[in-house]
């Protein structure tokens, strides 16, 4: 989480810090506003005190058309109290105030004005694994994982957009093979397998041996990405063969079509759409969550998993909250923000004339 501290002429702010880190000072309750946002309003609302918006968005809309008639003293959009949730406002040249007209974002009086780019989990949150659950993780690992239910924020956030932060840092997607310790996780079976129309024979030593770890050929799933978004189904397999012409152990896949699905980059088989093939995905995702820092989302059923959790963990769907592009005599004042993935408040450019 981070604040672009650039200066732009005329633009103003309070140093916005994560909430965790505010210090509430006294703030006179704001009766002069133009406009007034709360948690329960609504953008169908004229934003008087009374009736008040309900989006940030909606609020910068009507100060641009206030500035229409209003042309000196302040514009004040003032905030109640509350967490507003997801935030992504774009401000333009358009939405500048002048030397004699400053726009003004603040809150109403005490209490925190708090955008969120995300949701949290908290220890109090996480429940051990039942017995379904531990089918799907090393038998190693699954003492120490602990899950957690998201759905009621993914109707909201696409889980392969998600950042997932620790209270130790950053944490990592599980995935085959683990972080190198170069941050990388290198690993394609480029040769070793031989294809025909319903077939992917794979005799490469290395993919046998990944294989092999897991609890039976027939539980090779497939987790990950694909650019629509989560994926997750069964490989169809039919185990182990051996081939007769060269003697070595093959693992068969029976279903080319979601063989595609895996941390496999099937660039060169021939019959196949290539640029398809090139969007590959993690394969068992889940039996790699093995070590602290690494995390897994199941999107079928909207449970985050994580090994050794501690402390609370917040997910971002990315992004700046605040984006003050060539605009101009803006204050913030009050407002806190938290689970950002990106800027906070960025400003940059520069008014023409």
């Amino acid at each position: 989480m981070k604040t672009d501290t650039a200066k732009t002429p005329g633009l103003e702010y309070n140093e916005p810090v994560p909430i965790s880190r505010f210090t509430k000072p006294e703030y006179p309750l704001v009766t002069d506003a133009d406009f007034y946002v709360g948690t329960n309003g609504s953008d169908e609302n004229d934003g008087s005190f009374g009736r008040p918006f309900r989006t940030f968005n909606k609020a910068v809309g009507a100060v641009r058309e206030l500035k229409k008639t209003k042309t000196r003293g302040d514009i004040k959009v003032a905030f109640f109290a509350g967490e507003y949730g997801r935030l992504s406002v774009s401000m333009t040249e358009e939405d500048s105030g002048t030397p004699d007209l400053r726009i003004i974002y603040c809150k109403y009086g005490d209490g925190d004005v708090v955008f969120s780019g995300g949701f949290e989990v908290t220890e109090a949150d996480l429940r051990s694994l039942d017995e379904e659950d531990e089918k799907l993780f090393s038998p190693d690992a699954a003492p120490k994982i602990r899950k957690a239910d998201i759905s009621a924020h993914l109707d909201t956030y696409d889980p392969a957009s998600l950042l997932v932060f620790g209270d130790d840092g950053d944490l990592t997607l599980a995935r085959y093979p683990n972080l190198n310790a170069d941050r990388t996780d290198a690993f394609a079976v480029q040769v070793g397998y031989t294809v025909d129309p319903v077939h992917i024979r794979f005799n490469s030593p290395d993919f046998i041996k990944r294989v092999a770890g897991y609890h039976k050929p027939e539980d090779v799933y497939l987790y990950g990405y694909l650019t629509t978004g989560w994926y997750k189904d069964l490989l169809e397999t039919s185990g182990y063969e051996t081939d007769p012409a060269t003697g070595s152990l093959d693992f068969i896949i029976t279903h080319p079509e979601k063989a595609r699905m895996g941390h496999l980059r099937f660039r060169e088989l021939d019959g196949f759409d290539s640029e398809f093939w090139n969007k590959t995905v993690t394969v068992n995702a889940s039996e790699e969550l093995d070590a602290k820092g690494e995390y897994w989302i199941d999107p079928e059923t909207k449970t985050f998993y994580v090994y050794d959790p501690s402390g609370t963990y917040r997910f971002t769907g990315g992004g700046d909250m605040i984006v003050a592009d060539r605009a101009c005599y803006i204050t913030f004042k009050g407002l806190s923000f938290k689970n950002a993935g990106g800027y906070m408040i960025r400003a940059g450019g520069h008014p023409r004339g």
